[in-house]
């Protein structure tokens, strides 16, 4: 979505066409489904490694990539700090329960 608020909203910004223009939704979801098995692939690497315990991969997935989403909506809205600090916290709050040892 972007680094810095400006870039984020540029993203909103066409967004908004995706989600109005059938021709422009269908790579949206594209990507967004792209990018969610990119997360699953991640959790089962994580896994497989030992770091994270059982759960539903695909779950798992749909969560993180919400949280990521939300997270960097909220930041621009706060600008509390960096932009990567606050989505780890995210990230964190929503994988620490998995998390193995």
């Amino acid at each position: 979505m972007g680094t810095t608020p400006d870039e984020v909203a540029h993203s909103l910004a066409f967004l908004q066409i995706d989600l109005t223009d059938t021709d422009f939704l269908v790579h949206a979801r594209s990507s967004a489904l792209g990018f969610r098995a990119g997360i699953a692939s991640l959790i089962r690497d994580a896994k497989a490694a030992g770091e994270l315990g059982p759960c539903d991969t695909n779950r798992l997935a749909r969560a993180v990539h919400a949280t990521l989403n939300g997270s960097i909506l909220d930041w621009t809205i706060h600008r509390d700090g960096a932009m990567a600090a606050w989505i780890r916290r995210d990230l964190r709050t929503v994988l620490d329960r998995y998390r193995s040892g």
